[in-house]
């Protein structure tokens, strides 16, 4: 799966959002069988700005939201892993996909201590 975080927490009105902004993304796995728990998890990330805009391409955009994922098997894919389409918005005024390699996809996951939980994970990585 994949999830969002919004920030900041606070989602007050800005100069360039009306309800809060920077979204930050993450890849996840479950347990396939209940009860379901976390397996793996990603670092968070952002999607690279498809701006066009000279200082822009290497940034990501201020309100990003994945909305849709799509798993491509190997057999119909152009990867012998398979691949992941990611259906995104962007800004609240466009769209876009991105097609990753499941293999990539597969590599920035991380084992989850069983019993721990997403509020547990961000409370460490604050603390670090």
């Amino acid at each position: 799966g994949i999830a969002h975080f919004h920030r900041p927490e606070h989602r007050k009105t800005s100069d360039f959002a009306k309800h809060g902004h920077h979204y930050t993304h993450a890849f996840f796995t479950i347990s396939d069988e209940s009860p379901f728990f976390l397996k793996r998890l990603s670092n968070e990330f952002v999607f690279r700005s498809r701006s066009k805009r000279e200082g822009f391409t290497e940034d990501g955009d201020i309100i990003q939201f994945a909305s849709g994922l799509e798993l491509i098997p190997p057999e119909l894919s152009s990867s012998s892993t398979g691949e992941l389409v990611v259906a995104y918005g962007i800004n609240d005024c466009e769209s876009s996909i991105l097609v990753l390699d499941i293999g990539v996809v597969d590599g920035l996951l991380l084992d989850v201590e069983n019993g721990h939980q997403v509020v547990d994970l961000m409370k460490k990585v604050q603390q670090d």
